[in-house]
């Protein structure tokens, strides 16, 4: 197997998904992020971690990437990334089963929508 004895996490997030719409309808305004799809924070995170990544690159410092003689930004020999996600993402990215799809016809987006509301 691999060795995982050297991993580093490089972004977390979460998502409107594990509020409630009472956590959300009695909170402080301002207290709390709406609409932030989890996979799209992380992405962030994960961007402004690679962009910082490349100026230390470019600055000769100890970095994950390397600046090659054309100038361009290289991975590390040996790097791997891994995403994890606890649940599907939501919307047109979300992942369904065939029987969902046969069931809900051309609605799938509806239906879908509405399966993920009854399983809070």
């Amino acid at each position: 197997g691999e060795d995982i004895s050297n991993l580093e996490l490089i972004s977390l997030a979460t998502g409107t998904k594990c509020l409630s719409g009472d956590e959300r309808l009695q909170s402080v305004k301002g207290t709390l992020l709406n609409d932030c799809h989890a996979e799209v924070l992380v992405r962030r995170g994960f961007l402004h971690w690679f962009l910082n990544q490349a100026k230390l690159a470019a600055a000769y410092k100890p970095s994950f990437l390397q600046i090659q003689q054309n100038g361009k930004v290289k991975l590390r020999e040996g790097l791997k990334f891994h995403l994890f996600s606890s649940h599907p993402p939501c919307g047109d990215a979300s992942i369904f089963n065939l029987s969902q799809q046969e069931e809900c016809g051309e609605n799938i987006g509806e239906c879908l929508h509405a399966s993920t509301e009854n399983e809070d």
